[in-house]
């Protein structure tokens, strides 16, 4: 049987979906190191918009971390912008500011499969909050 995503709320059985799914490149930035435990764990403290889950977590994996299958490319940062998580996201965006300064802007934008950047995300979703908190911590790359 082939995996089945539990973040996100979706449970689809990717063998059933393999041909209706094109393949997607994956980003260099986006990880796959942490275990699963530590991935749901951060999944459901953005969910909550809990900064104080959300930083303890974030000991243990980083922001660009996918929360889906592989490929998708669905960080935290996407997660807090589909769930207008506007506590967490400064929070986010300090421990990329603190352990990645060079790259920070690339790492607050690296878009999902679909090519959504989490700016792109929160406005779909009307996340406004999250949005404010991108635009004015300088987070939004205005070129994608």
């Amino acid at each position: 049987m082939g995996q089945v995503a539990v973040c996100g709320g979706c449970s689809t059985n990717t063998n059933a979906n393999k041909e209706a799914r094109a393949p997607m490149a994956g980003n260099k930035y986006v990880k796959e190191q942490t275990t699963y435990l530590h991935k749901v764990n951060l999944f459901e403290a953005i969910k909550k918009n809990d900064s104080f889950l959300v930083r303890r977590e974030l000991k243990h994996a980083t922001p660009m971390e996918n929360l889906r299958m592989p490929g998708e490319n669905y960080t935290c940062f996407h997660a807090a912008a589909d769930y207008n998580s506007y506590l967490a996201m400064p929070v986010l965006l300090d421990w990329v500011r603190a352990n990645e300064p060079a790259n920070f802007k690339v790492l607050c934008n690296i878009p999902d499969k679909n090519g959504n950047t989490p700016a792109m995300l929160a406005a779909i979703k009307d996340s406004a909050e999250v949005l404010f908190v991108l635009h004015s911590n300088d987070a939004i790359d205005f070129s994608h």
